[in-house]
């Protein structure tokens, strides 16, 4: 079993690479596209997201369950793959055509929605689940800056105008769909090469036992990808739709971070409930989330502080309201953190049930902030219900994963970081207030000072996490030295 040191590097390099894409491209397109067509991508994309929702039908989550399961056994391992792809390939095919239909019959942007039907395609050659239940996150890497360096080529090449939008969708499927091929065709060769058969009689077995994984991912769209849909229907704005969906986008580049953590402990968690070591869970429960308090209270506080001065210079003119809904947002990264490591949790060991209840009780509560709040106050009306929405998922995550996890140490574990945040943030507010520079420079000031001041916090406290860090570059600075 491969090191989950070594996993979480690895999978933190590939998150960098997607953090670094969108951060290299955004400011280009909005620059060239406006918040309005933005607000129509994201609309009809949050849209596709629905259908493929259905297509896949909780087919990563158990997937990548199925084959940690059964860790070190290749044979085995590529007999689940192909039965939890050619099952996954049956509601594909059923939701692909009624996404046709859906498509012809729409007056509005109906060329974005035909170009994306490849999206739906790419999402079922999608196999990130079987790489991830194996444990292998270097094959991933490679492809991941393959694929993100080719995006980011084209979108500088080919996007130039507001008329442009349709190109751009073009790119950014077609990027997404050429990347799952370089992972789906050299697992297809292995099945053929290890003469891998598949009968269709286990293929409805398999898709009664992803449903209960999917109903949680219905729930959870409905407070992210459907806010989009919900903003675009009750403001008719595509403003509106352009400030949320680039707020967000930078909320989800920095949650790449916090990803790489759950996206490693789940198949870990799974590989050890099957051998029954429940004390090792919580464990890795508890230094997962707190890897999770050490990142994303920082940048909490950071983006509170950051964002009237980042947005505008990030975005360009037009994206006024999208500075507040950031603010709002920010919050998320912990809430988020937080729910992925303990939602994992759940699905690792099988408590599909109590996850598919939170989850649906936070989309409960966001649909009806959204209905109310998005009336009030547009686009930041729904920032405010995914923050509460969010909220009222993770403690019950908490709640549920109790017998892992010792609350006291969880507790004074995320009150120490808090105090380091928030001795960051007041140094933060004194500098700003004394700054009358370019913005560049005003950036690259606060988040010295922001690191500086918070490292600082870390060494004073002696965090674990720093020292064991310090501890073993200086080791490998030993071993360097002649």
């Amino acid at each position: 079993m491969t090191s989950l040191r070594k996993n979480y590097i690895l999978s933190l390099i590939s998150q960098t690479v997607t953090v670094l894409s969108p951060l290299i491209v955004t400011p280009f397109v909005a620059r060239r596209l406006l918040a309005d067509n933005i607000g129509i991508f994201s609309f009809t994309e949050s849209v596709v997201f629905i259908f493929g929702l259905f297509a896949l039908l909780g087919s990563h989550t158990y997937g990548q369950r199925e084959i940690a399961y059964c860790q070190g056994n290749k044979r085995q391992q590529l007999q689940i793959f192909a039965e939890v792809f050619l099952a996954s390939g049956i509601t594909t095919a059923v939701v692909l055509a009624g996404y046709i239909i859906f498509a012809a019959m729409q007056r509005q942007y109906q060329l974005i929605y035909f170009i994306q039907i490849a999206e739906l395609i790419a999402f079922h050659w999608d196999i990130t689940w079987f790489y991830q239940g194996k444990e292998d996150f270097k094959t991933l890497l490679y492809r991941n800056m393959l694929v993100k360096a080719l995006y980011i080529i084209l979108v500088f090449l080919l996007i130039r105008d507001t008329g442009d939008l349709p190109v751009y969708v073009i790119l950014r499927v077609g990027t997404f769909l050429l990347g799952n091929m370089t992972l789906l065709f050299p697992v297809v060769y292995q099945c053929f090469k290890e003469n891998i058969r598949v009968s269709a009689g286990v293929l409805l077995p398999h898709i009664r036992k992803m449903i209960p994984l999917f109903l949680p991912q219905i729930a959870i769209q409905i407070y992210t990808v459907l806010d989009k849909t919900m903003i675009g229907i009750i403001t008719q704005s595509p403003y509106q739709n352009g400030c949320y969906e680039e707020a967000m986008k930078v909320i989800r580049v920095l949650m790449n971070f916090v990803g790489a953590a759950a996206g490693v402990l789940m198949p870990r968690i799974a590989s050890l409930h099957a051998s029954g070591n429940q004390e090792e869970i919580g464990n890795k429960m508890f230094n997962g989330l707190r890897f999770v308090f050490l990142i994303t209270l920082p940048m909490v506080f950071g983006i509170v502080v950051v964002a009237p001065v980042f947005m505008p210079w990030f975005l360009g003119p037009g994206f006024e309201d999208a500075i507040g809904i950031l603010q709002i947002l920010a919050g998320l990264l912990l809430l988020l953190g937080v729910g992925r490591i303990t939602g994992s949790c759940l699905l690792a060991v099988k408590e599909e049930k109590q996850y598919t209840r939170n989850v649906c009780i936070g989309a409960a509560v966001n649909f009806s902030l959204n209905l109310w709040l998005i009336s009030c106050f547009q686009a930041m009306g729904a920032a405010i219900a995914s923050l509460v929405a969010e909220l009222t998922v993770t403690l019950l995550m908490l709640y549920h994963c109790r017998k892992f996890l010792d609350f006291g140490k969880m507790v004074k574990c995320l009150l120490t970081y808090l105090l380091c945040s928030a001795a960051m943030y007041a140094t933060l507010i004194t500098v700003k207030s004394r700054l009358y520079i370019d913005v560049l420079w005003q950036l690259l000031i606060l988040a010295v000072t922001g690191m500086m001041i918070y490292g600082a916090g870390l060494l004073i406290i002696r965090d674990e996490i720093v020292l064991s860090m310090i501890k073993m570059i200086w080791k490998k600075r030993g071993k360097n030295c002649p």
